[in-house]
């Protein structure tokens, strides 16, 4: 939201200069208090009362011997539930009048839910480090369905493949393996993507390697069956994170996942990766 935004780390003794942040270029300074036991109103609202201030004044003295640049906004982040008390209020005009030319401002909780949902669906993940669980088949890339590919043929091949020569109903076979309604959804959807998947496939040097990923998604959804004997929504969950690295950041898993369920509807029609109906 605020791409000149700086945020202040604590460098030992030195502390962070009492600015938790700012916006450069902007003179806009952060000081955030959050208490972990916001039960504990008076102790809250005591501690508040003299901290905004308090701090306020020990980081004007810092930006005096040239640190950072004037300030023009002061923004107290308050993690409080239930508004702004009367005297934090009050503090806050007092530093009005004290230093004219200063915006005040207190942020408290509703005010940052009010930031969040003015931000993007990707800053969202950003600020919660994860990401959003729904695929959007709107992201089908060829770079990121390379390197699922490449990833999984680290894996090795199983060599109990039976390639089904008659696909059976997808719909049919969903249901007989209890799909979860999550990921069934999910591949159904992915399952009309497979064009685009065949067609990058044929790109490929190897003309093999159609046929090698069948015998890798054999292999994942044996494994699959011996670590969740008797659950499918595992079996299926297991093979869906078993195409890219554990260490993947959330913030790509969204894109990758849905490039995954586009892969695994392929092999979920053409070849033995849950059971054919009897």
């Amino acid at each position: 939201m605020y791409p000149n935004f700086e945020k202040i780390e604590t460098q030992g003794a030195i502390g962070d200069r009492k600015n938790d942040g700012y916006r450069k270029g902007e003179g806009i300074f952060y000081q955030v208090y959050g208490p972990k036991d916001t039960a504990a109103t008076e102790t809250s609202l005591s501690t508040a009362i003299e901290k905004m201030p308090g701090d306020f004044d020990i980081l004007k003295e810092h930006i005096k011997k040239g640190f950072w640049e004037p300030i023009q906004s002061y923004i107290f982040v308050f993690k409080t539930h239930r508004g702004t008390y009367p005297g934090l209020i009050e503090t806050r005009k007092q530093m009005e009048k004290d230093n004219p030319g200063i915006t005040f401002e207190i942020c408290d909780i509703d005010d940052l839910l009010d930031l969040f949902c003015e931000l993007t669906e990707e800053q969202m993940e950003i600020v919660c480090d994860t990401y959003l669980p729904e695929p959007n088949f709107d992201m089908i890339s060829y770079e990121i369905m390379g390197e699922i590919i490449t990833y999984l043929t680290e894996i090795g091949y199983s060599h109990n493949v039976d390639m089904t020569k008659i696909p059976p109903d997808f719909e049919e076979k969903i249901i007989f393996n209890n799909i979860s309604d999550y990921h069934a959804a999910n591949l159904m959807v992915a399952s009309y993507k497979i064009d685009q998947l065949d067609d990058y496939l044929a790109s490929y040097s190897d003309n093999e390697i159609s046929d090698n990923l069948c015998a890798i998604f054999k292999k994942l959804y044996d494994t699959a069956k011996q670590e969740h004997p008797n659950d499918p929504t595992l079996q299926f969950q297991y093979i869906l994170d078993s195409c890219h690295k554990p260490s993947t950041p959330k913030m790509y898993l969204q894109s990758i996942e849905t490039n995954s369920y586009i892969i695994m509807a392929k092999y979920f029609e053409t070849c033995d990766i849950f059971e054919e109906p009897k």
